[in-house]
């Protein structure tokens, strides 16, 4: 517990950092929202597909890196999103929705993103469970390419 308390509030730290900063170049936005957009394609994708090459690219190796789930830090490094995703077996499929993305540049160089997911898994065709949430996500460019860096996820469950 004490782990994720502390996980959140580096993400928050991070996050109005890097939103304080002063820029000029807001210019880049609409270049960066491209970008980031581009990224999380590349990101549904690898997921869908399992894909440990693409989402290693996609996902930061830094020990920065965090996922937060539901209050709790879920995956600590990109090695256990992989592991969390190989514990499925091989007969499932994942097919993953994003909607209502919003992509808040922060720099040309980070952005904050938010969005809804839709994930639904399915076996010889026949969906066998779906469920929804929200994600946000920090991202970085690092080397050329756009990372996440951080991630929350909160599931939709009817209270």
């Amino acid at each position: 517990m004490r782990r994720a308390g502390a996980a959140l509030a580096l993400l928050a730290a991070a996050a109005v950092t890097l939103a304080l900063q002063p820029t000029d170049e807001q210019p880049l936005a609409p270049a960066v929202d491209e970008e980031v957009r581009s990224m999380l394609e590349e990101w549904r994708s690898a997921f869908e597909r399992r894909d440990p090459t693409a989402i290693r690219a996609i996902l930061s190796e830094r020990s920065d890196f965090v996922w937060l789930e539901d209050g709790e830090v879920r995956y600590p490094t990109r090695e256990s999103v992989l592991s969390a995703l190989g514990a499925f077996p091989d007969d499932l499929q994942f097919r993953y929705h994003l909607h209502d993305v919003e992509v808040l540049t922060l720099r040309s160089d980070a952005a904050w993103v938010r969005l809804s997911t839709r994930t639904e898994i399915v076996r010889d065709s026949e969906t066998v469970s779906t469920f929804e949430g929200v994600v946000s996500m920090l991202t970085e460019k690092r080397e050329g390419r756009w990372q996440i860096v951080a991630a929350h996820t909160s599931n939709r469950t009817r209270r």
